[in-house]
């Protein structure tokens, strides 16, 4: 430096007069993979420099964290610090359950109440695994008055709790009878389940009618 020359104030001098060379922070590359449609651009940062990692949102997904390994069984990552080479870091995400409850109306059901569905289960077909006695069943609705048509299915992308009905048609039975010889108005009967028939008293000459009988087991009504 000449003798008129202004020192630049960027060079520092130890006691003797000689420059200090300060060691210079190497810059690495941190590249985020957030696996969905949000994307963030690539952080240039200094070896001790620390980073907390931001927070996502993904619809129909909860963000469980930042790992380096695109696997969400990886170790999570909430910081960096110290960092000594260009890294990658995946966005591990979890796919929200949402809940199917089943309101059976007396029914009996062989399958879980409530299940779970989300995003990656695609279209989920309705369970039909139900019965109750002296009843068809006739579908599951959305509403308690039926209104509308049955729903079989759950279509592939949908993303809330579900409540369905189950709906009962009562059935209807034929009974015949023989009388034996015996006069009667009618042999045949169309009953429905859960209502009560008095049985028709046959005739027949020279002879006391006994009941109606199904094996050994006897019905009067």
């Amino acid at each position: 430096i000449a003798c008129n020359e202004k020192k630049s104030e960027d060079n520092k001098e130890n006691e003797q007069g000689e420059p200090i060379n300060e060691p210079v922070e190497t810059i690495y590359d941190v590249t985020f993979v957030t696996n969905c449609e949000t994307s963030i651009e690539k952080a240039s940062v200094k070896s001790a420099s620390e980073i907390e990692l931001p927070t996502l949102s993904k619809e129909g997904y909860n963000f469980i964290k930042w790992s380096y390994e695109n696997n969400k069984n990886s170790n999570s990552i909430e910081l960096l610090e110290q960092i000594s080479t260009d890294i990658k870091l995946f966005a591990i995400w979890e796919p929200i359950n949402y809940s199917i409850a089943f309101i059976v109306n007396d029914g009996t059901i062989h399958f879980d109440n409530p299940i779970y569905y989300n995003l990656e289960t695609g279209k989920f077909d309705l369970p039909i695994d139900i019965e109750k006695t002296g009843y068809t069943f006739a579908g599951w609705y959305d509403n308690n008055m039926y209104s509308g048509d049955p729903i079989s299915f759950i279509e592939e992308g949908e993303m809330e709790d579900k409540v369905y009905y189950a709906k009962w048609d009562i059935n209807s039975y034929t009974i015949n009878l023989y009388p034996d010889e015996g006069e009667i108005s009618s042999s045949t009967y169309l009953v429905v389940y859960g209502d009560s028939y008095i049985l028709p008293i046959p005739t027949k000459s020279g002879y006391t009618f006994a009941g109606w009988y199904n094996n050994l087991t006897q019905y009067t009504n």
